[in-house]
């Protein structure tokens, strides 16, 4: 019996020992397939991938700063058409009021009213171009309402009157006419 324990432990000895060579082999055929070629020119190949798309994100930025200053120039150039500069030539330095040897008084009002028109609807092209979609639903009503307020109603209007009057809008809206845009007016006057 003795011979059989013996026999037993010389079995799980070798097979411990053969475990240990077995997973000692595969390490080795492992390294050696991570150092072929093959593995090589994967990583070169990640890395010439990376290196590309990093090339692309630095075309894509240049063409959309490109892009802005373009844009940039394009609005500057809109603003310069709705420039005044008929009106700003002073040409009798005595008074004040005068243009171009006109008092303020002769000036066309027609000319006047249709700058005034192509500036208003410049101003609402740009805002339906640049809309804000962050903003939620009630702060995008408050800027419509305050869009389609007629400010020119308030002239006369005393702070009871005014609050009378716009009783129908959101509170965020009443508390900036009265505390911002009536302080300023009355301010004006």
């Amino acid at each position: 019996m003795i011979a059989l324990y013996i026999v037993a432990i010389v079995v799980v000895c070798g097979l411990v020992v053969f475990y240990f060579c077995w997973v000692t082999r595969k390490r080795k055929k492992t390294l050696e397939q991570l150092s072929s070629p093959k593995i090589e020119k994967q990583k070169k190949k990640k890395k010439n991938e990376k290196e590309e798309a990093e090339q692309q994100l630095e075309r894509d930025l240049k063409a959309a700063e490109e892009e802005v200053v373009k844009e940039e120039k394009k609005i500057e150039a809109e603003l310069e058409d709705f420039s005044l500069d008929e009106f700003s030539n002073a040409s009798d330095v005595g008074d004040p009021h005068s243009f171009n040897g006109k008092t303020d008084f002769d000036i066309d009002e027609s000319l006047f009213e249709s700058k005034m028109e192509d500036y208003e609807k410049f101003l609402k092209e740009e805002q339906e171009s640049h809309e804000i979609d962050d903003l939620s639903e009630d702060d995008q009503n408050d800027i419509d309402a305050l869009m389609n307020f007629d400010f020119d109603k308030l002239k006369g209007k005393t702070r009871e009157q005014v609050a009378e009057m716009i009783k129908d809008l959101s509170p965020t809206v009443q508390d900036f006419i009265l505390n911002d845009i009536f302080e300023r007016k009355n301010g004006e006057d």
